[in-house]
């Protein structure tokens, strides 16, 4: 693959969009080529901002069961041969359709009205992004391709964390990001990753997190701990 097709293929992989085959592609230029290692950056900080300006909302609990009850429960005239392609055609199961069609637009305006004061602060937070300090997180070791980017602004206590590259985990585990001071580790919240390694954090602290050394982030039980237990994957100074 030439620099001018790998270079091609950054955005996506910023995004998260590539197939496995082209990331191994891509990883391996990225080794060897500064200037592609330093593109991608620029486009990790822009598709983190992109991922954070649509706030993404779960399927409603039991509305999949609600439509399979109102589906068994439409008749079918006896001595009938049944059909899916018939059964669709019947005014029974419009009328069904249509009512369930109802409910979800109903639970939907209300499943958002209790969400407003959480986007509308998610929307604050974008307002300022391009004005925050970004901060590099680093993996240690140098066969370790994990890397990541705090947005804070200066005497905040709230920050944007964005992950990259790191390796998914399994059920029984969980990333858990700490703030730094000394011996001091505050628990700053814990997330998954992406099949691609991409995760997000919006991290809250009980004081200015200037006030902190650093941010580093290990790998916890699913609950979460109380102090770390295993060794940062990435950290950085703040």
């Amino acid at each position: 693959m030439n620099h001018e097709t790998t270079e091609g293929l950054i955005p996506a992989y910023a995004l998260g969009a590539l197939d496995a085959g082209e990331i191994d592609l891509l990883k391996t230029h990225l080794k060897g080529c500064v200037s592609c290692r330093a593109l991608l950056t620029d486009y990790q900080a822009i598709g983190s901002d992109l991922l954070f300006a649509v706030p993404t909302v779960a399927t409603p609990v039991g509305l999949g069961e609600d439509l399979r009850r109102r589906i068994r429960s439409a008749p079918t005239p006896a001595g009938s041969r049944f059909t899916w392609s018939g059964f669709l055609r019947k005014p029974a199961f419009a009328f069904a359709a249509l009512a369930v069609s109802l409910a979800l637009l109903l639970v939907t305006n209300l499943y958002w009205a209790g969400r407003m004061s959480r986007v509308e602060q998610q929307a604050a937070l974008l307002t300022g992004l391009s004005q925050a300090q970004a901060i590099p997180l680093q993996a240690d070791t140098p066969t370790n391709y994990a890397s990541g980017v705090l947005y804070v602004h200066k005497g905040a206590r709230t920050a944007l964390l964005c992950v990259y590259d790191l390796l998914p985990l399994p059920n029984n585990k969980i990333y858990q990001a700490w703030l730094i001071q000394g011996e001091r580790r505050d628990n700053a919240g814990v997330f998954q990753v992406t099949a691609q390694g991409f995760g997000i954090l919006l991290l809250n602290a009980s004081r200015p997190l200037e006030e902190y050394d650093a941010l580093g982030i290990t790998v916890e039980p699913a609950a979460g701990s109380l102090i770390p237990t295993s060794p940062h994957v990435i950290g950085g100074s703040l």
